[in-house]
């Protein structure tokens, strides 16, 4: 059965256009109730939903921008990061960099704006940042704690840590970027299949995500 491209596209844009609105109000609203777990979770299925489809139409820039933005709420939801009036702002910007950058992919331009990557690499830097925190600082340790005894209570302590590890913050970045990549590979053999495209140019694309994959792995 042939697929209609162009009624897929316009169906990609009117829910995106819904979606971005219902984010918008909610991240509006987030700002009074900071604390509002159903705000959070809706803006958050819209950001992954936009990222999804965005990546199956092969719009890998458009899904690389609503990653970050879904990155960043990710911080809201595990309260590593507090709501900011600041980065609600920051948020409330890339919904409308969404809102431009949506109909420019459709129409056959995804070249990201000066302002837009400008935007990117403050998602990103955000969530980078509390990334390296997160791994630093590890779990809450009170520094006042006596030295090592053993207490059973120490020993119960030492246990408990001994479940964490300490990873380079390099490897955790790869990893996120590489996680990145795969999802938009396989969007991108999604869209091959769909199209119909040789098998050549599919087996290509395979090989690419088998690349990714095993560089995951490593």
């Amino acid at each position: 059965m042939e697929i209609d491209r162009e009624a897929i596209l316009q169906t990609y844009l009117a829910e995106s256009e819904e979606h971005l609105g219902q984010m918008e109000e909610a991240l509006v609203a987030l700002e009074t109730h900071p604390e509002d777990e159903e705000l959070l979770e809706a803006i958050f299925r819209g950001a992954h939903t936009i990222k999804g489809n965005s990546s199956s139409l092969g719009f890998p820039r458009l899904a690389e921008f609503a990653h970050a933005f879904e990155e960043l709420l990710q911080r809201f939801r595990s309260r590593t990061v507090p709501v900011t009036r600041e980065l609600i702002t920051l948020l409330l910007q890339s919904v409308d960099a969404l809102r431009q950058m949506v109909p420019q992919a459709v129409a056959g331009g995804e070249e990201i704006r000066p302002e837009h990557t400008a935007l990117l690499w403050q998602l990103a830097e955000r969530t980078q940042t509390t990334s390296k925190e997160e791994v630093v600082s590890g779990p809450a340790v009170d520094r006042r704690a006596k030295p090592w005894g053993r207490r059973q209570e120490d020993i119960q302590g030492w246990g408990e840590r001994a479940g964490t590890i300490r990873v380079d913050v390099q490897k955790l970045d790869r990893m996120l970027n590489l996680l990145g990549e795969i999802a938009i590979a396989r969007g991108r053999l999604t869209e091959m299949m769909a199209k119909g495209v040789g098998r050549t140019e599919i087996q290509e694309a395979r090989l690419d995500i088998d690349t990714l994959f095993m560089q995951f792995q490593e």
